[in-house]
């Protein structure tokens, strides 16, 4: 793990990494920050406990998420797209109240969440730490803070959300009868215009994997970019522009870990085994969304 160390002793005397670690105790300074970076849950709440596609789910993720929250400082950062791949209100439903146990410090809104329509983008807004630069609803108002900067580990980070055009495509010219796009360049500009000039920048994309590519220049003094949006798998050793490039994939299969330590940066991906433990808030989640399909399904069958 990106946390751990060894601690040996030399010639008798205190090991640098014990005076280190007691020196992070002390607050003489922090321990480093790890990243955290989920993406693409697609609704997935409830492990298959399939052979053919073991990974993933949220009853799995969030007690590793915890685990490693006991192991140091973690900044927790959602590229999107955690709703159901097709309109689901009951999912949906379900999915936002999950993600409310997560204890999130930013996440952007994806095509799936807009997909749902601005009544449900509105109420994710009042239930997560939502950023983003340049979706807005049609009446102008922004869809979340254009950024949110955090501290942690004694590291700022300013995190901010970008969604393309080719992004939301696939939705038709309806999306743009609820939400508008600013164009990219000038609403990042704008969004980390007044942030501290040592916070590590952070962008959350809601964008297809060769257009993060394409767009290098975009990402000029960024130091990670995170992808939401496709399910590609990309393991922190490319590059777009300036920055580390990271996507998990999708059904919450693998988290994303990140640290850095000054000008170096570590970044890798982690599955989400099957043999992790059950967070039981989340297995009660699914028992409800069971239940009220039953119902639904009961309710359509009376009306037939």
């Amino acid at each position: 793990m990106l946390t751990s160390m060894r601690v040996r002793t030399v010639c008798g005397r205190t090991p640098s990494l014990l005076i280190a670690a007691l020196l992070v105790v002390a607050g003489v300074y922090a321990q480093p920050a790890t990243i955290v970076f989920t993406a693409r849950a697609d609704g997935r709440l409830e492990n298959c406990r399939c052979p053919a596609d073991p990974n993933g789910a949220l009853e799995k993720r969030l007690p590793e998420i915890n685990r490693l929250r006991e192991l140091g400082p973690v900044l927790l950062l959602d590229a999107g797209n955690f709703f159901p791949e097709t309109i689901d209100t009951l999912g949906a439903r379900a999915m936002l109240d999950a993600y409310a146990l997560h204890g999130y410090d930013a996440v952007t809104v994806g095509v799936q969440e807009l997909m749902h329509g601005a009544p449900w983008v509105r109420e994710i807004e009042r239930a997560l730490p939502v950023v983003s630069a340049n979706v807005r609803y049609r009446d102008g108002s922004p869809a979340g803070k254009a950024v949110r900067v955090i501290e942690r580990g004694g590291t700022a980070f300013a995190v901010t959300g970008v969604t393309s055009r080719a992004a939301v495509r696939r939705l038709g010219p309806s999306v743009y009868e609820q939400f508008s796009l600013r164009p990219l360049d000038g609403a990042l500009a704008e969004a980390f215009a007044g942030v501290p000039a040592d916070a590590k920048r952070i962008v959350l994309a809601q964008m297809p994997l060769d257009s993060i590519r394409a767009r290098a220049g975009l990402w000029e003094a960024v130091d990670l970019v995170a992808g939401g949006h496709n399910s590609d798998v990309v393991a922190g050793s490319e590059r777009a522009g300036d920055a580390v490039l990271l996507e998990v994939g999708a059904k919450s299969r693998r988290i994303g870990l990140v640290q850095f330590r000054g000008r170096r940066v570590k970044a890798d991906l982690q599955a989400i085994h099957p043999s992790l433990p059950d967070d039981p808030r989340i297995v009660e989640i699914v028992i409800e969304l069971k239940r009220a399909r039953r119902q639904q399904e009961t309710a359509t069958d009376t009306r037939r």
